[in-house]
């Protein structure tokens, strides 16, 4: 059960998030919400998560699947179609494809 903490005020859970919604405090601490100047409440307190960590998520979304295709074109000739061709002909499985 969360209760209202100067330690966790801009990390919600789900329940902390139900709970603000249905009026209750969401496990914001007022003095900590005035102290960063942001509102004691879910909107304002995901309003700063969402500042604070906007560009890292962006970066993210962007780098992430761009390693992806960059490591399969380069791993693919040498590490992955071997790999699939054991896998299907040693061990007899064809569904199963890396």
């Amino acid at each position: 059960m969360s209760t209202d903490g100067a330690g966790n005020s801009f990390r919600l859970t789900g329940r902390e998030v139900l709970s603000g919604m249905m009026g209750g405090s969401a496990g914001i601490w007022k003095p900590s919400a005035d102290k960063y100047g942001i509102d004691n409440t879910v909107s304002g307190v995901m309003m700063h998560n969402l500042k604070k960590n906007a560009f890292p998520l962006a970066l993210q979304m962007v780098a992430i699947p761009m390693a992806f295709r960059i490591g399969k074109k380069v791993l693919n000739p040498k590490v992955i179609r071997p790999l699939n061709k054991v896998i299907s002909q040693q061990l007899k499985i064809k569904e199963v494809k890396i």
